[in-house]
């Protein structure tokens, strides 16, 4: 009886959890598209940083040899905690400007 129980409150908080962190990336996903865009770019490029995130994660999940190996010096990532992390990145180009430049 008391193993039910702990079973069904274990349950509760674990789909909370994913609910929560759902709703979080939700926000992540809403923010990234709420910068301003420059009125004469030409082309935008649009980079999913949580769906290479969420594809990293689920190949580390397939093929976990590669990932537990020892890591060298040169694998460490610095990170800048200062910057606000988005969930994409919008690359944007304009060709008017260059040619306006140019001539």
């Amino acid at each position: 009886m008391k193993i039910k129980k702990i079973l069904k409150k274990a349950a509760i908080i674990i789909s909370v959890l994913l609910l929560a962190f759902k709703g979080f990336l939700m926000y992540r996903n809403y923010t990234s598209y709420q910068d301003v865009i420059h009125y004469k770019a030409n082309q935008i490029v649009k980079v999913n940083i949580d769906g290479i995130a969420q594809s990293l994660v689920f190949n580390a999940i397939a093929n976990p040899s590669f990932y537990l190996k020892s890591k060298r010096e040169n694998d460490t990532i610095i990170d800048d905690d200062n910057k606000q992390k988005k969930d994409s990145i919008f690359l944007l180009t304009s060709f008017y400007i260059l040619l306006k430049d140019n001539l």
